[in-house]
């Protein structure tokens, strides 16, 4: 199209993305576009390595240990709002200065909380279980 006019199927009617690669390399082979036939090349080779990726996975079987023992909440989230909590001593400016002290001071979260969530904290009463134990409550 610098050089001169061109018919319209080599120029607005040129297409590589609707038909299958391997037609589209050849036509782009044929035009001599090897921009376009490299990147043909290369989403081929992309292609290609996640078949063959997902082939080297393999299963593995994992034992996992069911412990029969008791969750205990150490906080409570109490979301009923009546005002009875609500007394002159139970009001004071913390949680104010937590919430500015995260956002602006770059302090750290509180226990149980993250940028965008609160986690209840809880405790098992078997303290023979280890860290990476899998919980099942029985009810």
């Amino acid at each position: 199209m610098a050089t001169g006019p061109t018919p319209a199927l080599k120029s607005v009617l040129l297409d590589y993305v609707s038909p299958w690669n391997a037609w589209a390399m050849i036509s782009a082979i044929r035009a001599s576009h090897y921009v376009v036939v490299l990147a043909i090349i290369g989403s081929l080779i992309i292609r290609f390595a996640l078949v063959v990726s997902t082939g080297l996975l393999m299963l593995q079987s994992v034992a996992i240990k069911n412990h029969d023992t008791r969750l205990v909440a150490t906080d409570k989230f109490d979301l009923a709002f009546d005002g009875s909590f609500l007394t002159d001593n139970s009001i004071d400016f913390k949680s104010s200065f937590a919430a500015y002290g995260t956002s602006v001071m770059n302090m750290s979260y509180p226990k149980g909380t993250t940028s965008q969530y609160a986690m209840q904290s809880f405790n098992t009463s078997d303290q023979t279980i280890g860290k990476l134990s899998v919980f099942f409550s029985s009810r």
